[in-house]
């Protein structure tokens, strides 16, 4: 085996050269065959030497191979990763079973002495074999203690993509010489997919950031920001490098800068939600408000990671808040103008207002309460109990019950009573009514209402009522004074009529063609007596005045009925008004009347029921069909002169008068008569 001869060291040669002129070997001559002898002994020696240097050189390999394999023995053995070392040829020297199985081999013994290209059964002149083999050399060339990091994919024999970043280093031996390199591969194929997701996930969330309406930014956990969506860089005219950290901060008004710093550093060293507003340099110079709402944002193991904005230009919004800041300021001076104005209002109409907060437990009454209950406003505490003092002793417990009822169940609160007013104790009547303002959980949080002296009021409405009983009665007089006069006066002339008709008959001297007449003669008188009778009736009952009620309402029910062909039955329970009592009986009789009318002529019914009944004081009559109904408009009390009539008789005795009608579901009359107690039967009875 040939070798080129290495050079010697020259300090060596010098010293070589001196023995030998010590040795005198330079200062004899020597022969020709001497010459040659020592030649070919030199020459033989030069061999020598070098085949001993190619066995020093191949030990030397060995002994490199055993350090390496003796210095990663335990690191090769014990590791996931793929670990392979490689000699100065780029060749294997050792390496773990990782390495053989993701190359598609059975043993370490088959990979140790192969090249990569060797090992996969690859082309040198590949471009990923020539970039790989590149790494390998670059890191020949590196010091001890760096490497060259690579991110590749691997093909592996089940034809899987597997990622590795592999380390690439160089390996010297104890006395800093080089004799390999390592390399050091580890799976990072979860990591990749879950970048790949991440990156997608994030190109998803940029997308979705730049199509909408807001401004959208990020910062991290040192406070500078790190994202601004297209949204944000459009509205700014800027570009991303120029926003990025703090640089976003030079759009900002001056005099919003410091304001939004604070709030910015509080939530981030808290963590907390924030909401602030600034103006901010739009693209064009304009300054525009700016609703800044951020959010503390959390990796998926709950670690702080930064602040995410989201931002809305409310300048619209603000400016509209700011003229209507004007109009409240400009109304302020109005208000209490107004305020003025509506106490002198509260005290010429006799209206007071109260508001009453029950979170605060606060109760306020206008100046007008306090006139109105002869109580001094700075002496006299505003409370419900104040107001329950106030409030005439018999009508205390209905007034509370009406209230607490109202505040409980929703009911509404319209009443009118009786107030001992304090400074002179005159009895006044006064009219309350209130609403109440409930929560979402339908609690009352506020009631308001309003109190009014009507005193003068009820005592024209009284004195309504007197007038218009006095004329009911004396209708009732005239009726009978006319039935009466045309049952005795023109009844008797008839009757005598009748009775000469009777008796022309009877004479023979009579002519023929008065004979003839006769029957329609009678026919016409029985006909005006048959009128007569019925005027009568209508104009004053007998049965009312000669039977009692119960036979009235059982003769509207049988005359309904043969008028309509409708059936009509009438329930009467107990002894509901007693003969002396006609002036309670004439108004049932004529309410029931006007209510049949009513059914006949308009709610194309197919049945009608009376009822008539005696609980306690208290004296029940109400009327149903089952036709068609009405809507609420069509029996108010201004809109029929029956519905009034009926109305304005039961106010004459002081009772109660309902109407109750849906439209396909009938109509109800109810009259609620509160009388004294009179003796009867609570057995019930059918006419």
């Amino acid at each position: 085996m040939k070798t080129t001869p290495s050079k010697t060291n020259p300090s060596l040669r010098q010293l070589a050269e001196e023995k030998a002129r010590q040795d005198g070997l330079d200062s004899k001559p020597l022969s020709l065959d001497e010459a040659h002898k020592l030649l070919h002994e030199l020459q033989v020696h030069q061999i020598e030497l070098e085949m001993q240097n190619d066995e020093l050189r191949l030990k030397q390999g060995e002994l490199d191979a055993a350090y390496i394999s003796a210095a990663l023995a335990s690191v090769v053995e014990n590791s996931d990763n793929i670990i392979v070392c490689k000699d100065l040829e780029l060749r294997v020297v050792a390496t773990n079973m990782a390495f053989v199985q993701a190359s598609g081999h059975t043993s370490i013994a088959e990979m140790v002495g192969k090249t990569d290209a060797e090992i996969f059964n690859v082309s040198l002149d590949s471009e990923p074999v020539r970039s790989y083999m590149e790494d390998e050399r670059r890191a020949q060339l590196l010091p001890q203690g760096e490497c060259i990091l690579r991110e590749e994919p691997v093909l592996l024999p089940n034809g899987e993509i597997q990622y590795v970043l592999t380390k690439k280093y160089p390996i010297y031996t104890a006395d800093g010489r080089l004799i390999g390199t390592g390399n050091i591969s580890t799976d990072i194929t979860e990591r990749k997919r879950t970048e790949e997701a991440l990156a997608a996930s994030e190109l998803q969330y940029r997308t979705l950031a730049d199509s909408g309406p807001a401004l959208i930014w990020t910062a991290r956990t040192d406070k500078l920001c790190d994202y601004f969506n297209k949204v944000w860089l459009d509205f700014t005219g800027r570009t991303f490098e120029q926003e990025f950290g703090n640089g976003w901060t030079e759009g900002v008004h001056p005099d919003d800068f410091q304001h939004c710093l604070v709030i910015f550093n509080t939530a981030f060293d808290k963590r907390e939600k924030f909401s602030m507003h600034y103006r901010l340099r739009r693209h064009d110079g304009v300054y525009r408000w700016i609703q800044d709402d951020g959010c503390p944002r959390y990796d998926e193991k709950g670690n702080f990671i930064g602040y995410i904005g989201y931002c809305l230009d409310n300048t619209d919004l603000k400016n509209a808040e700011n003229e209507l800041q004007k109009l409240i300021n400009n109304q302020e001076s109005l208000i209490a103008a107004k305020t003025y104005l509506l106490t002198e209002a509260q005290r010429i109409a006799h209206i007071g207002s109260w508001e009453l907060n029950i979170e605060k437990n606060e109760l306020n009454w206008s100046d007008e309460i306090y006139r109105i209950f002869g109580v001094e406003p700075l002496v006299t505490v505003a409370s419900y109990d104040t107001f329950l003092d106030c409030v005439h002793p018999e009508d205390r417990s209905l007034v509370d019950a009406s209230f607490k009822q109202s505040f409980m169940e929703g009911t509404k609160y319209d009443i009118v009573h009786r107030i001992v007013r304090k400074f002179d104790h005159e009895v006044r009547y006064v009219h309350e009514q209130c609403n109440h303002m409930r929560n979402n959980e339908g609690g009352v949080v506020k009631s308001t209402g309003t109190v009014q002296d009507v005193t003068e009021l009820v005592t024209k409405e009284n004195d309504l009522k007197e007038y218009a009983h006095h004329i009911v009665k004396m209708i009732e007089s005239e009726r009978i004074r006319i039935a009466r006069e045309l049952h005795d006066e023109l009844g008797q002339t008839l009757t005598l009529l009748s009775f000469a008709i009777n008796q022309l008959k009877l004479d023979h001297l009579a002519r023929k063609k008065v004979l003839q007449s006769l029957p329609d003669m009678q026919s016409g008188v029985d006909q005006m007596m048959e009128s007569i009778r019925r005027i009568c009736t209508a104009l004053r009952p007998a049965l009312l005045d000669e039977l009692g009620l119960p036979a009235a309402l059982e003769w509207l029910c049988n005359d309904f009925t043969r008028r309509t062909g409708l059936p009509c039955k009438t329930l009467v329970r107990g002894n509901c008004c007693s003969y002396n009592n006609m002036e309670c009986c004439m108004t049932i009789f004529r309410i029931v009347q006007e209510s049949l009318n009513n059914t006949m002529k308009h709610a194309g019914a197919s049945r009608a029921d009376i009822s008539l009944r005696r609980s306690g004081g208290t004296v029940y009559v109400e009327i149903n069909d089952d036709g068609r109904g009405m809507a609420a408009n069509k029996y108010s009390a201004d809109r029929s002169f029956g519905i009034i009539g009926m109305r304005e008789r039961a106010h004459s005795l002081g009772a109660t008068f309902e109407i109750t009608s849906k439209k396909g579901k009938g109509t109800s009359v109810k009259l609620i008569i509160p009388c004294r107690a009179q003796e009867g039967t609570d057995a019930v009875s059918y006419c």
